[in-house]
Formats: structure tokens, sequence, C-alpha cells
């Protein structure tokens, strides 16, 4: 689990010291969440998110018990109390049974993040493929193994993220992070029932039909990955990041239509910041 930095965290109604925080409360039982990057003090896509965190607990038949306002007044509380205007945060809603009885506790925090740098965002970054297949790939469900293995691998490679391919050879998703792989005019990505559809991932979809590009989703074999112009990944903390490496095969960061798609997201983020300041502050 990403360490909680910050001061304060929120568990159910209460503000606690981040010393204090029960880590019971994030990995018994089963934990939905979803991590929201704040950015001048507006969490990015806010409602995409939440839309998301619904279909996550309806996957696992559970349901929230907070709604959207609800769930936006401890955001907004949390970034108050800690006076922290840009960072990731963590919300969690935890499920566990106690004494034959189901119990519910919701908690949020900041969580540690690490953004590109713009080197990273210029040249790209090296990731590798790793075989693995998640059990529920559409809910964004707590697996502290799950996340603890890849974290390893990717801190032992020196990669920046690790592509998971499925026992048929298919490249599906990073293990924080969807990819898409350019060819030509064609922006190929993985089938949604696959994969945890991200939020960054819908607007690049979005933006590569606007820009009257072919998005094709389709399942791609590991294998013709030397068949590619340029790849990225997109995320809650990458954004749209090019990929410069994936195992030995090299790529160009300079692609035409790459740099067209990051542009535009850009100036999407910037949008939907300024849109939400009365909202938000």
């Amino acid at each position: 689990m990403r360490k909680i930095t910050q001061k304060y965290c929120i568990i159910n109604d209460e503000i606690i010291s981040s010393d204090d925080i029960n880590k019971n409360y994030i990995t018994r039982g089963t934990s939905i969440y979803e991590v929201i990057r704040v950015i001048d003090g507006i969490p990015l896509f806010f409602e995409e998110h939440i839309v998301r965190f619904s279909n996550s607990a309806k996957i696992v038949n559970l349901k929230l018990w907070l709604d959207e306002n609800k769930i936006k007044e401890k955001i907004i509380q949390l970034i108050r109390i800690n006076n922290v205007k840009n960072g990731n945060i963590k919300l969690v809603f935890n499920y566990f049974t106690q004494n034959h009885k189901l119990e519910k506790v919701f908690s949020t925090f900041f969580i540690q993040h690490h953004y590109p740098n713009e080197a990273e965002y210029k040249t790209g970054v090296p990731v590798m493929l790793f075989r693995a297949e998640r059990n529920n790939p559409n809910a964004k469900i707590i697996s502290v193994d799950f996340s603890k293995t890849t974290d390893e691998i990717i801190k032992k490679n020196k990669v920046y993220e690790v592509i998971l391919v499925d026992n048929d050879g298919n490249i599906t998703e990073g293990s924080k992070s969807n990819i898409f792989m350019i060819n030509k005019n064609n922006v190929y990505t993985s089938i949604s029932k696959d994969i945890l559809p991200g939020i960054t991932r819908k607007y690049v979809i979005k933006i590569c039909k606007d820009l009257g590009l072919n998005i094709i989703e389709k399942k791609i074999s590991a294998i013709d990955i030397m068949n590619l112009d340029a790849t990225f990944i997109t995320g809650t903390s990458p954004k749209i990041l090019p990929i410069c490496k994936i195992d030995d095969v090299n790529y160009a960061f300079e692609n035409i239509y790459l740099h067209k798609i990051i542009l535009e997201y850009n100036r999407i983020i910037n949008n939907y910041i300024n849109t939400k300041q009365c909202i938000f502050t």
C-alpha cells in the first residue's frame, strides 16, 4: 500500500492523525477504492471517479453508503485540514464481517505519489512485460499481494511500470495504468471488459475520435510490440506518458499523433479545473 502522507486522515466522520490510522480499515475484508489526483485544490474528474466507485461496488454485490455530495464534502474537508492543494487522495469503502455482522468503514487520506518529471514526458519511460491477470479487472478492489509483487518488480528492474500479459499472451493493462499503442493513424487499446477502464483512458479514446484517428479496442499479442510506431500509458498520476522502451524494444517518443493527444488532454484538464473552482473552493 502506498505510504500515507500529510498529517490528518478522515475515518467515517472523525478526523484522526495519520500516525494513528489502523491499516485494518483498508486491508481486511473487501475494500473498494479510488485514487483521485488533486490539482490546485480541485479533485480531477471527481464525477467520473464516483461513477466508477459505484460500478466497482456493484460488481462485487456491495453498495456505497455515502452519496456523491457526502464524498465531495469529505474530500474538501481533507484538503482543508491538511492545507494541501496538490497530490493524490485515496478513498476506501471497507466491508468486513465481525460477530456475524457486516461492518463498514469509510476512510480517506493523502498517499505518496510519483508524478513523471519533465524529462520523462519528453523522452518517455521504460516499462516491462509481466505475465499476470487480475481476478476482477473491472473493479478497483485492493489487493495487497498484487501491489506488493508489482512494486517489487518495478523497483528491481528500474522501470516505470509493468505491463500485464494474460495467459493467452495478450497485453491487457499496466499494474496502475492503461496502455495505448500507435501504428500509423491507428491507436490500439485493450478490450474494456478485460481491464479496469481508466478515466484518463476514456478521455484519450474521445480525443482520438475527435482527431480523426482510428481507435481500436482489440487483443494485442505481446509478440506484436515490435511492430508499433509509439506506445504510451495513461493514469491518474502519469496522465499521458510516452513509453520509450518495452523490454528490449525501443519506440519513438516524438510521434505526431501522441503529441496531439497530450496537448488536447492537458487542455481538457485545465478547462475542468477552471470550471470547478466555484464548487470545490
